[in-house]
């Protein structure tokens, strides 16, 4: 439980409401980048909260819906949305586990968001959509590395017992 989410106040909608009456409304998933990507409710846009500001264009004066994986994740986004010029805002009432269980349409798309703007997530070299291959090189440098640098920084006894 988050005591700070409890205390915005905010009207909920359920997903058939929402499905019904989409048009106009902005949907903002605050799911991470890799749940997102793997479905979301056709024509969502993808938000981390620190980022939302880059969203307010189309966020000015329409209605919002937030949804995310928790009621309460949604919750605390609602006064940086409602800051952003938000006609009104509220959130769907179980989030995408809603919508999927009302049966209603999801859309999957690998490349949204892009890979640059998934900072919410660590994106493995195969889950990326360009330059998979300098990400596998890069990791694969890095584990190489790790026990020399672990040795170097001496903090830890790596490969040979303390003494």
């Amino acid at each position: 439980p988050c005591p700070e989410a409890a205390l915005v106040q905010v009207a909920f909608i359920s997903a058939e409401a929402l499905a019904v009456g989409l048009d106009g409304t902005v949907m903002i998933d605050l799911a991470r980048s890799i749940d997102f990507r793997a479905a979301h409710i056709p024509g969502s846009l993808w938000g981390v909260r620190t980022r939302l500001a880059g969203l307010a264009r189309q966020i000015a004066g329409r209605a919002v819906v937030l949804l995310a994986p928790s009621e309460d994740l949604a919750r605390l986004a609602v006064a940086e949305v409602r800051g952003l010029g938000a006609s009104e805002v509220s959130v769907l009432a179980g989030g995408l586990a809603a919508w999927k269980a009302a049966g209603l349409v999801l859309a999957a798309d690998r490349a949204v968001p892009p890979d640059p703007a998934c900072i919410d997530w660590y994106l493995r070299a195969y889950d990326r959509n360009e330059g998979v291959q300098e990400a596998m090189r890069a990791y694969l440098d890095w584990e190489v590395a790790l026990p020399e640098q672990v040795a170097r920084d001496g903090d830890v006894a790596f490969g040979t017992p303390r003494r």
